[in-house]
């Protein structure tokens, strides 16, 4: 790649113009994961403007539960989607307001359920078997369904969450017995919810969502809101938002939540190299952290750009393997990746890791994860 094509690729990312700061943060660290809070507050507004017709907005915390990450989006008018009784102590004790919640755990113990109504929070339930295992629980509170529209879909086999081997959702078939059950047992219905997978970019599987869940939503009388779940693709245009929101009506109340699409490009892992060899055919560069901070390549087989800030003035010439320092075969954060000569101490810069990044890190090998700064960019 030569310079003058290199360059026009970057100039429109926020860590381009920024990469002085960003070389600066990594003088006294090795490795960090870095956020800009404009890209956030950039997509949350894309969200309100282009899905203006969406009644509710809730973030699905479990992407980035950064503390200013979080403040960032709830002054933007977001509540939260949490799937485990400690995200929503985790919203309570940090957040200064009193956002909406909505709780949508699967196979958690009975007594998250309770706490979440005793905190007032909104309550999807996914299976019915709970439902029927602890009616007193139930009886007399409005809740909504987790229902498995078998449109799954999502960036790898293991983000997928609708579909018969999918261990979430109430197959459509068992409608009819839920209903019956739910009366008898004072059980009130006022929403209906479909989580299909993450990173969906495929615009036809939303609206597809929205007219299955108004169909079904006819067999209910109680019926308030639907929420067409989360897993907004990072590809998706304000045009693909804005076509979705022209087929919204205000005959029920449509709730979203997006999650990686407001925190992913938000979010790069900067790393020091370590060592550059070559074993056969294979150069290998390895930086400082590698799946004890990002787990995604591993995990999902994702793919994240990789670029070499420490030479950007230099034209890519070389294929590497980008590893890291765990010992593990699969500790692989990229494959054949074209890069500038690389050296050791030079800085590797790897995109759209804002989401499902730090909160997936762990401390295998007693290696401590890449840490946390936020930025303002100018």
């Amino acid at each position: 790649m030569n310079m003058n094509n290199q360059i026009d690729m970057f100039k429109n990312k926020w860590w381009y113009n920024n990469i002085a700061n960003i070389k600066k943060i990594l003088v006294t660290d090795r490795d960090k994961y870095i956020y800009d809070l404009n890209t956030v507050d950039l997509k949350c507004k894309n969200i309100s403007k282009n899905l203006s017709r969406v009644k509710k907005y809730f973030y699905a915390m479990k992407a980035n539960s950064n503390i200013e990450v979080l403040y960032c989006i709830y002054n933007n008018g977001f509540g939260f989607e949490c799937v485990s009784i400690e995200e929503i102590y985790y919203i309570k004790n940090v957040i200064n307001g009193n956002p909406d919640i909505l709780f949508t755990p699967n196979y958690c113990t009975i007594n998250e359920y309770v706490i979440a109504f005793e905190l007032n929070c909104i309550v999807i339930v996914d299976n019915e078997e709970v439902l029927i295992n602890n009616p007193l629980i139930f009886s007399g509170k409005s809740i909504g369904l987790r229902l498995d529209l078998n449109i799954g879909d999502g960036h790898h086999v293991k983000v997928i969450t609708e579909g018969y081997e999918s261990k979430f959702g109430i197959a459509l078939d068992r409608i009819p017995y839920i209903l019956q059950y739910c009366s008898m047992k004072n059980i009130k219905i006022v929403g209906l919810h479909s989580h299909r997978g993450s990173d969906i970019n495929n615009i036809s599987n939303w609206e597809n969502a929205i007219k299955l869940l108004k169909n079904i939503s006819l067999s209910f009388n109680d019926i308030k809101w639907i929420n067409i779940g989360g897993g907004f693709g990072t590809e998706l245009k304000n045009n693909d938002l804005h076509n979705l929101n022209q087929i919204l009506d205000n005959e029920l109340d449509i709730w979203i939540e997006p999650g990686r699409y407001l925190v992913s490009e938000a979010g790069i892992l900067v790393s020091k190299v370590n060592l550059v060899r070559q074993k056969g055919n294979i150069k290998f560069v390895g930086l400082s952290t590698g799946m004890n901070s990002l787990i995604r390549p591993t995990l999902y087989n994702a793919y994240h750009h990789i670029w070499n800030i420490s030479n950007f003035d230099t034209a890519s010439t070389e294929y590497y393997t980008v590893v890291g320092p765990i010992c593990e075969s699969g500790d692989v954060l990229g494959k054949d990746r074209l890069l500038p000569k690389t050296i050791t101490d030079d800085i590797l810069l790897i995109e759209n890791a804002g989401a499902y990044g730090y909160v997936m890190s762990s401390n295998y090998n007693m290696r401590k994860p890449a840490s946390e700064i936020c930025l303002r960019v100018k």
